[in-house]
């Protein structure tokens, strides 16, 4: 057992020190007379004292890595993944396979993962005696792999096809976990539980290759855990194989001792630590820093998380760029009730803010004193500087370029009404079909957007039928941008059915597409209907002169009348 194991090393150490003591005792003694015999039985003392230390101490250390390797499966013994029986040194972890990223000796049903390190520092237990701790991190913090190979925080990095490939759909599907569970708990009932190897799961996702750190996410603990992996996939999908350090999936998740080993790097500032690493990595490949908040955070603020606050300065004065999620980034979302004016990071909290200040806040209210007296001013003016957003209702989805699976859950949310925004653009994203069902199924509830820009999606006319049913019901879309989207008559004309009872839109493109004098007729048709749409335009189609005649003709006809309507027609 570890108890017997530790006390056998505990007295083979002893032995050591008696030993080497009369080793140096034996060197000691004088050569009475100066004679030859003398000299040499003392030198021959020397040497045996000296060997038998040197015996003990290697059975001590011996001793000691048995105990340790012993300590980590206590109640079973290990496995190869063969069924051959491990080494003592050894440790066999049960793991998920993912078959699109995990190299591939990690498809098997075990890895087998290197010995934990034995370290120098003790935690003291409830009865005031001190005990050894058996780091499986590295004394300074770095994890390692199953080759047993270091990696430091600059490499923690998953990808977000690996987080919704081994994450997700490892804790049962996509998005099946409780949406309420928040990431403390999702780190004790999940993580903690299946990952317990020494290494984070991004490590873990590439053991033989791990993945430069690109983008790190910015966020706090509280958050709910289906609604934060929705987020952070809807703004990284798109660049799948990039690098993310989400900190609760880059760190193991291990004892205080061996988190607090990661966090300092084994070093005094938090300024040097895990994160500064992580962030220096994101510096030196031009990646980027993405702020995601949640609603938990309405009444305080994101930054009144000291982490939060500290990770954003940082990033600031590196001179990352810094965004904020499309998503849940209102004022209110980053600094609380009291406004980008009256919020101070000064009064930020680390863990449990009903509890003392723990290493984390310490070590971070430390370096922002050294910054001298106006400290807490600068980290506050420098957050709100990094977090001035022209427009608290604006997504810019050509920036950052979703995919099909990322505009479907915007859109999810849109559809709830869970987030209120005015303008949404997602050019040149080539969502085709599925991206324009998923915004049909959004535009019919959501009651917030005026402006929708969709350039260069490929809808074709599948997908502009599926616009127009949500155009056919909309009270609320004021401009909407179609252009370059391939489609032709067919989708000109259920387009032009849809205008037909749309009460509401007063501007519609749809230059560079297809659309020829059928489809021309049956949206001129349609204006003679329609009272509330005021531009149509129309450049770069296939229009002919009889469907330029009917939309000249309904243009004057509406001016005629007094309405304020102009087509632009491609002369």
């Amino acid at each position: 057992t570890w108890e017997a194991a530790k006390a056998k090393a505990r007295e083979a150490e002893v032995k050591a020190t008696e030993a080497e003591a009369k080793a140096k005792e034996s060197e000691a003694v004088p050569l009475r007379g100066n004679t030859e015999a003398l000299a040499s039985e003392a030198v021959a003392k020397a040497r045996e004292a000296n060997a038998r230390a040197k015996e003990a101490e290697a059975k001590a250390k011996e001793a000691v890595k048995k105990a340790s390797g012993e300590a980590v499966k206590p109640s079973q013994p290990a496995q190869k993944t063969g069924g051959e029986a491990a080494k003592p040194s050894e440790v066999v972890e049960d793991v998920p396979a993912n078959d699109n990223e995990i190299d591939k000796d990690s498809k098997e049903a075990a890895v087998v993962a290197g010995p934990p390190v034995e370290h120098d520092e003790t935690d003291e237990g409830n009865d005031g005696e001190d005990k050894t701790i058996a780091m499986k991190v590295t004394p300074c913090g770095k994890q390692r792999t199953s080759h047993n190979v270091e990696v430091a925080p600059a490499k923690w990095g998953i990808t977000p096809r690996q987080l919704k490939d081994v994450v997700l759909h490892r804790y049962g599907g996509s998005f099946k976990i409780d949406p309420h569970m928040n990431a403390r708990a999702f780190v004790a009932d999940h993580v903690k539980q299946d990952y317990t190897d020494g290494r984070g799961i991004a490590v873990w996702c590439n053991n033989d290759a791990p993945k430069p750190v690109e983008v790190m996410i910015s966020h706090c603990w509280d958050e709910p855990m289906g609604t934060f992996f929705r987020n952070v996939l809807t703004v990284t999908e798109q660049r799948c194989d990039v690098g993310v350090f989400v900190c609760f999936l880059s760190l193991y998740q291990g004892t205080p001792i061996e988190i607090n080993a990661q966090v300092t790097q084994g070093k005094p500032g938090i300024h040097e630590g895990c994160f500064a690493e992580a962030l220096g990595s994101v510096s030196l490949l031009g990646g980027q820093m993405i702020v995601v908040s949640n609603d938990t955070m309405l009444k305080d603020g994101l930054y009144s998380r000291l982490w939060c606050a500290w990770e954003v300065y940082c990033a600031h004065t590196s001179r990352v760029d810094i965004a904020m999620h499309p998503l849940q980034s209102s004022e209110a979302h980053l600094f609380g009730e009291k406004g980008r004016a009256g919020f101070s990071s000064k009064g930020g909290r680390c863990g449990n803010p009903n509890e003392p200040p723990n290493k984390d806040e310490q070590a971070i209210r430390a370096a922002v004193d050294r910054l001298g007296e106006a400290g807490w001013d600068v980290i506050d003016e420098k957050i709100r500087e990094a977090s001035g957003i022209s427009s608290w209702g604006y997504v810019d989805g050509e920036r950052w370029r979703m995919g099909c699976t990322s505009v479907e859950l915007l859109l999810e949310a849109l559809s709830e009404d869970a987030v209120s925004m005015d303008l949404l653009s997602l050019k040149s994203n080539g969502f085709g079909l599925r991206g324009a069902e998923a915004l049909a199924a959004a535009l019919k509830n959501n009651a917030s957007l005026t402006e929708l820009h969709l350039n260069n999606n490929h809808v074709r006319d599948e997908g502009a039928k599926a616009l127009a049913s949500a155009l056919a019901v909309n009270r609320r879309l004021v401009r909407l941008g179609l252009q370059e989207n391939h489609f032709g008559d067919e989708g000109a004309k259920v387009l032009a059915s849809a205008l037909e009872a749309n009460t509401a839109l007063k501007y519609l493109y749809l230059c560079g597409n297809e659309i020829g004098d059928e489809g021309a007729k049956a949206l001129a048709s349609a204006l003679k209907v329609n009272t509330t749409l005021m531009e149509l335009h129309l450049f770069k189609n296939e229009i002919g002169d009889e469907g330029t005649k009917a939309l000249e003709n309904v243009e004057l006809e509406k001016r005629s009348s007094g309405q304020d309507f102009n087509v632009y027609l491609p002369y």
